[in-house]
């Protein structure tokens, strides 16, 4: 009797440590696999790309249906799989890319290929680095005395749900530090919409006084934006990002 309540007890333990509706191994010929948010909620809707690993031109598609699943046949060949998300938030449409629990790719023997929605991280396998998250480009305004952001310390405090629902939480960085290593650019910003402000670090804090300078604003001491799918400024085009402009 001990020893059947044992294996019935691990063979719960088992069950509990699957993701419901995934599946275990391969279908011979398809690709599948079950696609998630950050609370394991399964999103339908979700774009499934195949790409063929020798024909870069070579392209399958799918969604994945209500139970956040999808089933697609693989044609002869060698295959990469990736899932996006497309998402309309605050009158803007996003389309995101979500993280995959394996990167490796697969032939017309079958795979499995799971993925969750991220709003930060890196994303795996992309080089030079891409990020989950939005980039945040920052400058010293033209008629600014403060030379550069050596001192500059900038808090972002979310304003509502996050594009993903989640409730986000207040961000607070200096130059050098995880996100900002770049002298004028932070990465990896879950997306959402924030409200900006800006802080001189020297013998005593100094407000700054802050705009967007996507949407040509007036400076103020704090500013509320909402990330741009895609925006050009200073001869570069900007992906999921905003452009902050501040001065003293």
């Amino acid at each position: 009797m001990l020893l059947l309540f044992a294996a019935i007890l691990c063979n719960a333990c088992k069950k509990d440590s699957t993701v419901p509706g995934t599946n275990s191994a391969p279908e011979k010929g398809y690709l599948t696999g079950l696609v998630t948010n950050y609370a394991n909620a399964p999103l339908n809707e979700v774009k499934i790309v195949m790409d063929n690993a020798i024909l870069s031109s070579d392209v399958v598609t799918g969604k994945t249906d209500d139970q956040g699943k999808y089933k697609i046949k693989v044609p002869y060949g060698t295959w990469t799989a990736s899932a996006f998300v497309t998402r309309k938030y605050h009158q803007k449409e996003y389309f995101l890319a979500c993280d995959p629990d394996e990167i490796s790719s697969f032939t017309d023997d079958g795979a499995v290929r799971n993925f969750k929605w991220k709003i930060s991280g890196q994303i795996p396998n992309v080089v030079p680095s891409q990020y989950y998250g939005g980039s945040i480009g920052i400058y010293p305004a033209d008629n600014s005395i403060i030379p550069d952001n050596t001192y500059i310390q900038l808090t972002l405090t979310p304003v509502g749900p996050l594009i993903d629902g989640s409730a986000g939480t207040p961000i607070v960085l200096g130059l050098g530090q995880e996100k900002w290593m770049d002298p004028y650019e932070i990465k990896d910003i879950p997306i959402g919409r924030y409200k900006a402000t800006i802080i001189f670090k020297a013998d005593e804090d100094l407000p700054l006084k802050v705009r967007n300078c996507f949407n040509g604003g007036s400076f103020q001491y704090e500013t509320t934006f909402d990330f741009e799918p895609e925006k050009s400024y200073r001869s570069r085009t900007w992906y999921k990002a905003v452009v902050l402009e501040y001065h003293e």
